[in-house]
């Protein structure tokens, strides 16, 4: 069977074409613009049964990105499996509200519930002075997230396991970045994340756990003018804004997703 055959057979929408065209790309080892060139090239049986096998799989509901092991972030080609969360366009916009802020040349930034290292690697590669610690308490997340740092940026985030600032210092931190987990236990969308680790996901007090948690700890362990940026669900954000200063953090913001919808909060912790 021809490259083409197969995924014509398979391309009856947009997003099966985009699927399709992925799976051939992984298969043939082969960038994007050189598919159209390899049309009409002869896929062998070890090829037809690995892709009908990962088609099956897609099929069947499991995400691309751990039928692949890569995902896109950033500009990275991150790995990942079902021990870490698959890294979201949305979460760019926690990246780049850390990048705006006004912080000392050498930053020393702890990205809390690190999973891929996505986010403590985007901002390595975009502020290599930066000093970048990425804690999570998975030890099968962490093997993850140090493959993606021995790919990306050798040497550049140090990994630690603990939960939340277990292994840190206080008052050593000028940011603490964390994409916590903020779904209800309950929560719909939970049946279509069914392949992504649960305690990713899932925070008690309807979603908002972690999220109130870090806020209320964040201080000891930062820096004056330190800052705490957290990701959110879209519904969460005027209650988080709200925690924000209930606490006694200043500067308090909730900036919005490519949806704009509220995203990501953040504040400035004067002491």
């Amino acid at each position: 069977m021809q490259v083409r055959q197969w995924w014509r057979a398979r391309a009856v929408d947009d997003d099966t074409r985009l699927d399709a065209q992925e799976l051939l790309l992984h298969c043939l080892d082969v960038r994007r613009s050189s598919f159209y060139m390899m049309q009409n090239q002869q896929l062998s049986c070890e090829q037809l049964n690995w892709l009908d096998n990962q088609w099956l799989e897609r099929v069947k509901g499991r995400p691309l990105p751990y039928i692949l092991g890569r995902a896109w972030f950033w500009g990275m080609s991150l790995r990942v499996s079902a021990d870490v969360l698959i890294p979201r366009p949305d979460t760019e916009v926690l990246v780049r509200a850390l990048l705006d802020l006004d912080l000392p040349s050498q930053a020393k930034v702890a990205d809390l519930g690190t999973g891929s290292a996505a986010i403590a690697l985007a901002a390595a590669l975009e502020r290599p002075q930066w000093c970048l610690i990425g804690v999570d308490q998975s030890e099968l997340a962490l093997q993850i997230a140090r493959q993606n740092v021995h790919d990306l940026a050798p040497g550049r985030v140090h990994l630690v396991r603990g939960s939340w600032f277990g292994p840190l210092r206080p008052q050593s931190l000028d940011v603490v970045v964390s994409n916590p987990p903020y779904l209800a236990p309950d929560d719909p969308h939970l049946v279509d994340l069914g392949d992504e680790p649960r305690s990713a996901l899932v925070a008690e007090d309807q979603g908002f756990a972690d999220l109130f948690e870090l806020i209320q700890t964040a201080p000891a362990y930062l820096r004056p003018r330190g800052w705490l940026l957290l990701e959110h669900g879209w519904q969460q954000g005027e209650a988080v804004n709200q925690a924000f200063r209930n606490a006694g953090w200043q500067c308090v913001r909730t900036l919005t997703d490519l949806a704009a919808r509220d995203r990501v909060s953040l504040g400035q912790w004067h002491g």
